[in-house]
């Protein structure tokens, strides 16, 4: 079912996050359990917009130290199919915006585009990787009140 990486590490993190059960993963429990140099775990995931996206950050203070630490949480982007109303929900589009980026058969924004299935969803990842470039360009979306995804 799922897309091939480039990167075998890609596919050795996604296992992990199934492994563990687990929707976010600091990045300290992702390189421990992976294995390979902390560079190279950082730019796979901060490579792969439509499959893991930052979910926050999470600050630690060591009192015997005075050390303090920053650590970047991960969050894993299911590999499953949304319809429009979902999208809508997930990432606030309105009727409009979607109109906009829809035009029946594929959603497209730049070069990306996210082809519609035979049941009439979209992959979830392809539609985040078309956020994540919305976003990026400032493109302004805001996310409904009720999204699961934290901004």
């Amino acid at each position: 079912m799922g897309r091939k990486f480039k990167s075998p590490l890609v596919t050795k993190i996604i296992s992990l996050y199934d492994k563990l059960g687990a929707e976010e993963l600091k990045f300290g429990t992702i390189a421990d359990h992976v294995g390979g140099g902390p560079s190279a775990i950082a730019g796979v995931l901060s490579s792969y917009p439509g499959v893991f996206t930052k979910a926050g950050q999470i600050r630690t203070f060591d009192y015997v130290t005075s050390n303090s630490n920053k650590s970047t949480i991960w969050k894993l982007i299911p590999e499953h199919e949304i319809d429009d109303e979902q999208i809508m929900e997930l990432y606030g589009f309105s009727d409009e915006i979607l109109s906009e980026l829809c035009d029946g058969s594929e959603m497209r924004y730049k070069w990306i585009s996210a082809k519609r299935k035979e049941n009439g969803k979209f992959s979830r990842r392809e539609v985040h990787y078309i956020m994540h470039h919305l976003r990026k360009d400032k493109i302004s979306v805001k996310p409904s009140k009720v999204s699961t995804v934290r901004q």
